[in-house]
Protein backbone atom coordinates (compact mmCIF):
# COMPACT_ATOMS: atom_id res chain seq x y z
CA UNK A 1 0.00 0.00 0.00
CA UNK A 2 1.15 3.52 -0.68
CA UNK A 3 1.12 6.38 1.83
CA UNK A 4 -2.20 7.72 0.50
CA UNK A 5 -4.04 4.45 1.01
CA UNK A 6 -2.36 3.90 4.39
CA UNK A 7 -3.52 7.28 5.69
CA UNK A 8 -7.07 6.53 4.54
CA UNK A 9 -6.97 2.97 5.93
CA UNK A 10 -5.80 4.05 9.39
CA UNK A 11 -8.13 7.06 9.49
CA UNK A 12 -11.11 4.80 8.77
CA UNK A 13 -9.82 2.15 11.22
CA UNK A 14 -9.82 4.79 13.92
CA UNK A 15 -13.33 5.92 13.01
CA UNK A 16 -12.25 9.44 12.11
CA UNK A 17 -13.80 11.69 9.52
CA UNK A 18 -11.46 13.89 7.51
CA UNK A 19 -12.77 16.91 9.43
CA UNK A 20 -12.20 15.33 12.83
CA UNK A 21 -8.71 14.18 11.89
CA UNK A 22 -7.91 17.68 10.63
CA UNK A 23 -9.01 19.14 13.96
CA UNK A 24 -6.82 16.63 15.79
CA UNK A 25 -3.85 17.63 13.62
CA UNK A 26 -4.18 21.26 14.67
CA UNK A 27 -5.56 24.66 13.93
CA UNK A 28 -5.00 25.77 10.33
CA UNK A 29 -4.06 29.26 11.53
CA UNK A 30 -1.12 27.72 13.39
CA UNK A 31 0.25 25.51 10.62
CA UNK A 32 -2.37 22.77 10.96
CA UNK A 33 -4.38 21.18 8.18
CA UNK A 34 -7.96 21.17 6.99
CA UNK A 35 -10.24 18.47 5.59
CA UNK A 36 -9.15 19.31 2.03
CA UNK A 37 -5.50 18.64 2.95
CA UNK A 38 -6.38 15.15 4.12
CA UNK A 39 -8.45 14.54 0.98
CA UNK A 40 -5.48 15.62 -1.16
CA UNK A 41 -3.16 13.21 0.70
CA UNK A 42 -5.62 10.34 0.30
CA UNK A 43 -6.04 11.05 -3.42
CA UNK A 44 -2.26 11.31 -3.94
CA UNK A 45 -2.57 14.92 -5.16
CA UNK A 46 -0.12 15.93 -2.40
CA UNK A 47 2.05 14.23 0.19
CA UNK A 48 2.46 15.33 3.78
CA UNK A 49 5.89 16.48 4.91
CA UNK A 50 8.00 14.26 7.19
CA UNK A 51 7.02 16.30 10.27
CA UNK A 52 3.44 16.03 9.03
CA UNK A 53 3.73 12.24 8.73
CA UNK A 54 5.03 12.04 12.30
CA UNK A 55 2.07 14.06 13.55
CA UNK A 56 -0.37 11.96 11.50
CA UNK A 57 1.14 8.76 12.96
CA UNK A 58 0.68 10.18 16.46
CA UNK A 59 -2.94 11.16 15.82
CA UNK A 60 -3.72 7.75 14.30
CA UNK A 61 -1.77 5.97 17.07
CA UNK A 62 0.39 3.96 14.67
CA UNK A 63 4.11 3.79 14.13
CA UNK A 64 5.63 5.65 11.21
CA UNK A 65 6.52 2.25 9.71
CA UNK A 66 2.87 1.19 9.88
CA UNK A 67 1.74 4.50 8.40
CA UNK A 68 4.02 4.18 5.37
CA UNK A 69 3.25 0.48 4.94
CA UNK A 70 6.56 -0.96 6.15
CA UNK A 71 5.16 -2.97 9.07
CA UNK A 72 3.78 -6.44 8.62
CA UNK A 73 -0.01 -6.41 8.30
CA UNK A 74 -2.04 -7.54 11.28
CA UNK A 75 -3.42 -11.04 11.26
CA UNK A 76 -7.18 -11.39 11.53
CA UNK A 77 -6.74 -12.58 15.13
CA UNK A 78 -4.57 -9.57 16.02
CA UNK A 79 -7.10 -7.19 14.51
CA UNK A 80 -9.96 -8.85 16.42
CA UNK A 81 -8.03 -8.49 19.68
CA UNK A 82 -7.25 -4.86 18.98
CA UNK A 83 -10.89 -4.17 18.11
CA UNK A 84 -11.97 -5.84 21.37
CA UNK A 85 -9.44 -3.80 23.34
CA UNK A 86 -10.62 -0.58 21.68
CA UNK A 87 -14.23 -1.41 22.51
CA UNK A 88 -13.23 -2.18 26.10
CA UNK A 89 -11.35 1.12 26.31
CA UNK A 90 -14.45 3.04 25.19
CA UNK A 91 -13.30 3.30 21.60
CA UNK A 92 -9.89 4.80 22.33
CA UNK A 93 -7.22 3.77 19.80
CA UNK A 94 -5.17 0.78 20.90
CA UNK A 95 -1.47 0.79 20.07
CA UNK A 96 -0.16 -2.30 18.34
CA UNK A 97 2.82 -2.23 20.71
CA UNK A 98 0.45 -3.23 23.50
CA UNK A 99 -0.77 -6.32 21.66
CA UNK A 100 1.78 -8.71 23.20
CA UNK A 101 0.94 -7.48 26.72
CA UNK A 102 -2.74 -8.02 25.99
CA UNK A 103 -2.09 -11.54 24.68
CA UNK A 104 -0.06 -12.38 27.80
CA UNK A 105 -2.86 -11.11 30.03
CA UNK A 106 -5.47 -13.09 28.10
CA UNK A 107 -3.36 -16.26 28.39
CA UNK A 108 -3.01 -15.70 32.14
CA UNK A 109 -6.75 -15.15 32.56
CA UNK A 110 -7.47 -18.32 30.58
CA UNK A 111 -4.89 -20.32 32.59
CA UNK A 112 -6.20 -19.01 35.93
CA UNK A 113 -9.73 -19.97 34.91
CA UNK A 114 -8.85 -23.57 34.13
Amino acid sequence: MNIASQIKFWRIQRGLSKSKMARMLGDTTKGGVNRRSIASWESEAHRPSLPGLLKIADVLNVSLDELVGRAAPLSEREQLLINAAQAYLDGQPYARDNLEKTLEQLRKVRKDGE
